[in-house]
Order: structure tokens, then sequence, then C-alpha cells
């Protein structure tokens, strides 16, 4: 075994790292970046579960659409545009299920959002058009 890899030296390196652990809660700047550090960890993790609420909302209002259930499918895109505005497809299904409720102005609205977002987005552009009356 070689010096460095020893059970002593392990120990000394473990109890140094306690050592300067414990003297950074000590520390006014310490505490300070152990709690953005904290704070950051809990952003990033918010952030991930964020990501997973829009992909279950999605999949739910594709479910809600596929089923017949207009209302329900609206709801969820609606909220995940609201948590994801730049999120193209949200914004197509929201106007795909307007449309089929019977709402033409506010699919055409969804459509327009869709577009800004994703100008090449044939089936938005098709979905515009009968909102629109055009056929």
């Amino acid at each position: 075994m070689r010096e460095e890899e020893s059970p002593k030296n392990n120990d000394l390196i473990k109890d140094i790292s306690k050592t300067i652990k414990e003297e950074w809660k000590k520390d006014d700047l310490g505490q300070k970046i152990t709690g953005w550090k904290n704070s950051i960890l809990t952003l990033i993790s918010n952030l991930k579960q964020a990501k997973n609420i829009v992909k279950n909302n999605y999949d739910m209002g594709r479910r809600h659409y596929e089923l017949g259930n207009y209302d329900d499918a609206v709801f969820r895109f609606k909220f995940l545009t609201w948590m994801e505005p730049m999120h193209a497809d949200g914004w197509y299904w929201l106007a795909a299920s307007y449309m089929a409720s019977g709402k033409k102005p506010n699919a055409k609205l969804a459509a327009k959002k869709a577009l800004a977002i994703k100008p090449d987005f044939q089936e938005a552009k098709d979905l515009l058009k009968a909102a629109s009356g055009a056929a």
C-alpha cells in the first residue's frame, strides 16, 4: 500500500475536511455562500420538477383531446403554456382544443402564438386558416 492511500492518511484528510466545514459555518461569508448554494440547488430541483409538470400536462392534454374532453384539454394546454410560454406544440394543441370546442377566436390567437414561436409549423398554419374561415 502506498503512503498516500493509507487509512491513517484517509482519516487525516477526513479530519481536515471536517474542520474546514466547521470553520466555514462559523464565518458570515461562509454562511452566506452556503445559503446561496442551497438556494441554487433548490432552484435547480424546482426547475426539474417544472419540466415534469409541463410534460405531464402536455401528455394529459393530448389524452383529453383524443378522448374528446376538449374543455379539460384546454385547461391542460393553458396551464402548460403559462408554465412554458415558448412551447409551440402546447400553443398548437391549445388552438386545436379551442377549435374542437367551437371557440374559433381563441383558436386563432393560440395558433398565431404557435406560429410566432415556430413560423414553419404547417399544422398551426392549417389550423389558423380553418379558424379564420378560409378553407
